[in-house]
């Protein structure tokens, strides 16, 4: 929303928290006892730390980060790594220079206290990305991912992360949630299309298709007109900061909205 972003993530975040002796048993797996003869004995090993993949590990790691915050909670930068972080990520701004320097390096010793490092930092602040190069924790890739887009910092301009739709070839339900599960959106910014993709995947449901019939001429005709929409959205290139020209002057915002609303007498 202000005039400096910044982003960074924590260093393999789920490899820093311990799993109890007693809680190891439910991680076990099997290994070769030696990788380089398939023929060899199978040996049974346990992860000592929370591994990815497993589906209780995010809510795990944001239960650690937050108890540690809890009890660090007269550091002013604390209020701001409970409400913008997403997992491992970290995703804020701030309206003084200032402030998103002091942020970088409060931020850093806090998680460091914990075990947690924050690297692969990104601004669109070239003090702040001064600083983070000269401490190799700049982040080099030109696009930085972030919840499902790309923010190209030195133009402090946002995109989405292109992933082609398939519009020709044979189409079916399962094609179509194929395709619909490759989008992800987690902040709903293309909600106006992707809510179309899953009106017509709830009407194939209803209508009782099967998953590998090909699906009606119509109902084609449809699905693409979709995909294509979809596949020219993410080709839209914005500007990040919400508000633009002078944020120093903008003390206030106010959002009004107006709905029409008559209740049914049926």
């Amino acid at each position: 929303m202000h005039k400096y972003a910044v982003a960074t993530d924590i260093e393999k975040a789920f490899l820093q928290i311990g799993l109890h002796v007693s809680d190891r048993d439910a991680t076990r797996f099997l290994w070769l006892s030696d990788p380089s003869d398939p023929c060899s004995p199978l040996t049974t090993y346990r992860f000592r730390t929370i591994l990815f993949g497993a589906t209780c590990s995010p809510f795990i790691l944001g239960a650690t980060i937050r108890k540690h915050l809890e009890l660090n909670s007269s550091e002013w930068v604390t209020d701001y790594l409970k409400r913008d972080l997403y997992v491992d990520n970290v995703l804020s701004s701030f309206s003084n220079e200032q402030d998103l320097l002091q942020f970088y390096s409060t931020s850093r010793k806090l998680m460091s206290a914990a075990g947690f490092n924050l690297r692969a930092w990104n601004s669109n602040s070239e003090q702040l990305r001064a600083k983070a190069s000269e401490e190799k924790l700049l982040d080099t890739d030109t696009c930085t991912q972030i919840l499902g887009m790309q923010w190209i910092c030195k133009e402090d301009t946002l995109t989405f992360a292109e992933r082609q739709i398939e519009t020709k070839g044979v189409i079916t339900k399962r094609a179509i949630l194929q395709q619909i599960s490759r989008v992800f959106d987690p902040l709903g910014l293309l909600s106006p299309i992707t809510v179309r993709a899953k009106i017509i995947l709830q009407e194939l449901w209803q209508q009782k298709f099967d998953w590998d019939n090909t699906l009606p001429m119509d109902v084609q005709e449809k699905w693409r007109n979709v995909a294509s929409d979809l596949n020219s959205s993410v080709k839209i290139n914005f500007r990040r900061s919400y508000f633009h020209g002078n944020h120093d002057v903008i003390a206030e915002t106010k959002l009004h909205v107006s709905s029409n609303y008559r209740k049914s007498t049926g």
